[in-house]
């Protein structure tokens, strides 16, 4: 009779440091996704502050009160996302939000020298903020869905369930918004060199490589959705609205390379450039937001769901 009692006293106590990992897994990823949501609209915000930034200090005053606005936002995401960090148990260290909010400073106080130089630091402080976004999903151990993966192959699909969810992640927090920061450096470069009149050979070999970076982002992306779509398509529609933004992208290539380029005398509207690709971030953008509601919704499930442990 000790023995039992001595036995369930230990299944027990087996169940209950099961339980206490368990929840404490799950409270750390919703913290994480949670910060993840609100980095999101910083990267967004930082993008287009770049690019209006770039025309207004090129004299394009119709972008004054769109650069106060962004800045004013940006200030305020910035020290949102710093409380909520802290109120959250800090799943993003300290000193990499304290470096955000110096570089955010150094970027929006710029006044002199170079203007393309002012976009590349701009772009380092972007690539920044998504190093740190993919360093959370890294850390987090892919909330609940599978291990990251190191690489994708299209002839190696196997179709499992954890490759399929990692793969899922993958096109979400990484590709999705390395294809956005592309457009928007695109938008940003070729904005510049409308407002200018004139693309000239620095706007030309920064544009001309960026097209073709995005060509290529744009093959692979094309070809790891319609691979997922196999699989959770049922569950994740978005992808559809993924594929459909592939006209959009070759039309503002098309566009870029028939009106910017190679041109000394440019007559269009400054703003014609920007709309476009906006359209084409914006969508994406929201891509995102709801692959992370399916992120969330398979992490609430999983967690309500009886699971023996392994």
């Amino acid at each position: 009779m000790l023995k039992a009692e001595n036995k369930q006293e230990i299944i027990s106590d087996t169940c209950d440091v099961n339980a206490t990992k368990s929840v404490a897994r799950y409270l750390y990823h919703l913290r994480t996704i949670t910060i993840i949501r609100h980095i999101i609209p910083v990267i967004i915000a930082s993008q287009q502050h770049r690019g209006s930034q770039l025309a207004f200090l090129e004299g394009d005053s119709l972008y004054q009160k769109k650069l106060s606005d962004l800045e004013a936002e940006m200030d305020h995401r910035l020290s949102t996302l710093k409380l909520l960090n802290r109120e959250l148990s800090e799943p993003v260290p300290v000193w990499d939000i304290e470096q955000l909010l110096q570089e955010w400073q150094t970027v929006k106080d710029w006044s002199e020298g170079p203007l393309l130089e002012n976009f590349n630091l701009h772009s380092h402080f972007i690539e920044q903020q998504m190093k740190l976004m993919w360093l959370l999903v890294e850390k987090s151990n892919s909330f609940f869905v599978g291990d990251i993966d190191d690489g994708y192959s299209g002839n190696n699909q196997t179709g499992s369930h954890r490759n399929t969810d990692s793969l899922l992640i993958r096109l979400i927090l990484n590709e999705t918004p390395e294809l956005i920061e592309l457009i928007a450096r695109i938008r940003g470069l070729s904005t510049h060199a409308l407002v200018i009149g004139t693309c000239d050979e620095d706007h030309y070999t920064w544009i001309e490589y960026l097209l073709r970076e995005l060509n290529q982002k744009k093959e692979y992306f094309r070809e790891l959705s319609k691979s997922l779509q196999k699989y959770v398509l049922r569950d994740f529609p978005a992808l559809i609205e993924l594929q459909m933004q592939d006209v959009r992208i070759v039309q503002l290539v098309q566009f870029i390379e028939k009106f910017v380029l190679r041109k000394n005398n440019i007559e269009m509207e400054n703003q014609d450039v920007f709309v476009m690709a906006t359209k084409i971030i914006n969508s994406q953008t929201e891509v995102i937001y709801k692959g992370l509601d399916y992120i969330q919704n398979k992490m609430h499930r999983d967690f309500d769901g009886w699971h023996q442990p392994i």
